[in-house]
């Protein structure tokens, strides 16, 4: 009798899974899944324990001035927001930018980290359309800049971006020279890795122009994926005078957009748990109204 009860169980909650598209399962969360063979191509992936045949993506990128940081950053926040939003979520590394890896082939590392999670979505019968990208610092340099240049060619189509504390504009003075990050001469450097040109053997202008080349303000126009914007006003690191122009470019351009500054927040976002609050609620509307 009990089996013949589970057995009817068991037809319904099936029949009910191919009217909506859900298919129950639980949480699946793995842990250093590989995208390519460099030792930093590695991620983790959250699959909600409800996910339906086609699904949306939140790929989390973490900081670092593009040579340090880790996908840990971003773990506890990847399973949270998949139980919470039931979407996919990934945390990712990349290679650190060196004299021999720049910012295109942490571009394409992006590339990869998406196909993957696309072909681990597809043996679960599960199609990924969409994917929102969220980062933090040079993560959300990496994240904007993403969204908008490979909008048309990425292996899951960017719908949104979320920036935090993300530089806009590689090539200002405010971020050259008021930067507490490195001494200029060590930004140089820094960003030579990135642009894989050596900045050193060029003058200002020729500086300038090739940093803007790699700066998310660039690329702003209409048609961009709506973008949130988490900046402290306090930043020491990436001063918020070009946020204030990133904004302003997305509005002249009519690009869907959310700014929320934090007054009393420097580049680690923490003094204004209020407003990270909002910007959490404007995140989860963001999910909502672009990625489902």
């Amino acid at each position: 009798m009990i089996s013949k009860i589970t057995a009817i169980i068991v037809a319904i909650v099936t029949m009910i899974s191919n009217l909506t598209g859900v298919i129950p399962s639980k949480q699946v969360y793995y842990s250093d899944v590989a995208y390519g063979t460099h030792k930093r191509q590695v991620m983790d992936v959250c699959f909600p324990a409800d996910v339906s045949k086609s699904e949306g993506v939140i790929l989390f990128i973490h900081g670092g001035g593009w040579m340090t940081g880790d996908k840990a950053a971003f773990a506890k926040r990847a399973q949270s927001t998949a139980k919470t939003v039931g979407c996919i979520t990934a945390t990712m590394n990349y290679r650190y930018i060196s004299k021999d890896i720049h910012c295109k082939d942490l571009l394409k590392d992006i590339d990869y980290a998406l196909a993957k999670i696309k072909s681990m979505a597809e043996t679960r019968g599960i199609t990924c359309e969409k994917v929102m990208l969220v980062g933090i610092s040079a993560g959300a340099h990496l994240s904007v800049l993403y969204s908008y240049v490979k909008k048309d060619t990425a292996p899951i189509t960017p719908c949104a971006v979320g920036v935090y504390s993300g530089p806009a504009d590689l090539s200002s003075d405010s971020f050259i020279y008021d930067s507490s990050l490195l001494p200029t001469g060590e930004t140089y450097k820094l960003l030579s890795y990135l642009t894989g040109t050596n900045l050193f053997l060029l003058n200002d202008t020729q500086r300038k122009r090739e940093l803007y080349k790699y700066s998310p303000l660039k690329y702003v126009a209409a048609g961009n994926v709506p973008t949130l914007v988490v900046h402290g006003a306090l930043d020491e690191i990436v001063p918020i005078d070009d946020t204030y122009r990133f904004v302003d470019k997305l509005k002249k351009n009519g690009v869907p957009h959310t700014f929320i500054e934090l007054p009393d927040s420097g580049h680690g976002l923490d003094n204004d748990s209020y407003l990270m609050g909002k910007s959490d609620k404007v995140f989860v509307d963001f999910v909502n109204m672009y990625l489902k």
